[in-house]
């Protein structure tokens, strides 16, 4: 069997199945089905992170779940003074501060630093500078607790949106960035010949992630008037926004994840999705993106009571 036939298997069992457990009596199983899903992402991302000893990845995920289930018990204002307007800058600021500090604490950016200086070419060009199997313990351990915050918030932003936004809000964003993602996937695989970045992802393309993008920005303009627009009140302008901006997140989350890989030497996540990888691998696109709906639905204060 094809790996082309395993994905399209794959997501068409999966996607049904999804949508089944998220929204299945008026959506009262969705909090759990979240707690499963930050517990499987984060044992997910300790593999990638070398965390070696299964008590340890234990408890890393149960850390996040724990938090994520405190966090949804909080009531709606509660709620939203915590991950009100500040919640998507937080976010990007955890990202940002992030990968600074890990590349500032890599053992072998000191290296490529000091040949920079210098004028010589590093080592390796063709690689990222940074591997977590060489890096030191305080890197690691930032890089632990980003991934940690980030997974969180994420399943923190898919809570938010069906409770309080509009049930069925996620089915907009799933959509729209899992249409960025296999526009990007098909179009790359037929017309790619330029790589998007030889470091991060060799085999991404810009011709591809240019059709993936297209692709997303169509479907959500035609579901945001269709159906965004009618039920949330949001303006011409907030719908073609919005439009554009969850394809483009999708693409950095995408690209967020592919950095994880690399400076973890991994190819996947993991292989719980045949011919897809990880869970991680399915839900990378929806990092940004599921947080920008969440931020943009806060801004314009479209909440349901």
């Amino acid at each position: 069997m094809s790996n082309l036939t395993k994905r399209l298997l794959t997501a068409g069992l999966g996607i049904p199945l999804l949508l089944l457990a998220l929204f299945a009596y008026d959506g009262v199983a969705m909090p759990y089905v979240l707690l499963l899903l930050v517990v499987l992402l984060l044992w997910e991302c300790s593999a990638l992170l070398l965390i070696r000893s299964t008590s340890l990845r234990v408890i890393f995920a149960c850390i996040g779940g724990a938090v994520f289930l405190g966090l949804t018990t909080l009531s709606r204002e509660s709620f939203f003074m915590v991950f009100g307007h500040v919640f998507y800058f937080g976010l990007y600021s955890t990202l940002l501060v992030w990968f600074i500090l890990w590349a500032d604490w890599s053992s072998l950016l000191g290296d490529f630093w000091e040949a920079r200086k210098k004028n010589k070419p590093p080592e390796n060009p063709t690689t990222i500078s940074l591997r977590i199997s060489t890096a030191s313990r305080k890197a690691r351990v930032l890089l632990s607790l980003g991934c940690l915050v980030v997974l969180v918030a994420l399943c923190i932003a898919f809570y938010g949106l069906h409770m309080y936004v509009a049930p069925g809000i996620l089915i907009y964003v799933l959509g729209v960035a899992w249409a960025t993602d296999t526009g990007a996937y098909f179009v790359g695989r037929s017309f790619g010949k330029r790589p998007l970045s030889r470091r991060v992802s060799p085999k991404k393309t810009v011709e591809g992630t240019i059709g993936g993008f297209l692709l997303g920005v169509i479907l959500a303009l035609i579901v945001g008037f269709l159906w965004i627009q009618p039920e949330l009140g949001w303006s011409n302008v907030g719908v073609v926004a919005m439009s554009f901006v969850v394809p483009i997140t999708a693409v950095v989350g995408d690209l967020l994840e592919s950095i994880l890989k690399r400076i973890s030497d991994a190819k996947d996540s993991g292989s719980i999705l045949p011919g897809h990888g990880g869970l991680l691998d399915r839900i990378d696109s929806l990092v940004i993106a599921a947080p920008s709906m969440f931020t943009a639905s806060t801004l314009f204060g479209n909440f349901s009571a």
